[in-house]
């Protein structure tokens, strides 16, 4: 019992960390997963991760107060990370070596592996470098490479905020 749990753990979480584009290299390094509880239950397919939960493999790496992952046929179709009072839902990870690493964090980060769609929720920054992204809802498309900023209506005081530095812009010929 303990080891298809170990197991179903692992299968669990290595999803959330191929989402996005990670080094090819951290997919061969070991997943190691830590928290103050696991609660895996293999009938309804949901996973629950609590306490200072942490997820590293290679250059990524994940931190949350909460990781709840949802499969469907032996497959992960959604994973929540979660903030807690001290620290936002974050995610690290070197897409390029020759760049610095892409972070990310909001109150809770939500990836949809067979989508390749992530979505941040709540005071949501992405920084990668110089440049970066802020606002109360991002959402990003990894497979066409499409980000969105969304701000609810009844909301006018939250605005998007976008940083470019002009050094790092591509060439031109």
């Amino acid at each position: 019992m303990i080891q298809l749990k170990r197991n179903l753990l692992i299968l669990c979480l290595s999803c959330l960390i191929s989402v996005s584009y990670a080094l090819d290299s951290d997919q061969q390094q070991q997943l190691l997963i830590s928290s103050d509880t696991a609660d895996l239950n293999s009938q309804t397919g949901i996973g629950i991760y609590t306490g200072n939960v942490t997820i590293d493999q290679g250059t990524t790496h994940v931190r949350g107060d909460k990781v709840t992952s949802y499969s469907e046929n032996n497959k992960i179709t959604q994973i929540v990370v979660e903030g807690g009072q001290k620290q936002q839902a974050r995610y690290e990870s070197t897409i390029d070596p020759n760049k610095p690493p892409l972070i990310a964090t909001a109150d809770t980060i939500k990836f949809f592996p067979g989508k390749n769609y992530a979505i941040l929720l709540g005071h949501a920054y992405v920084q990668q470098g110089a440049n970066s992204i802020a606002g109360e809802h991002l959402e990003y498309d990894v497979t066409n490479k499409i980000l969105k900023s969304i701000t609810a209506p009844s909301d006018k005081a939250v605005r998007t905020r976008i940083i470019i530095d002009p050094n790092n812009l591509p060439k031109v010929d």
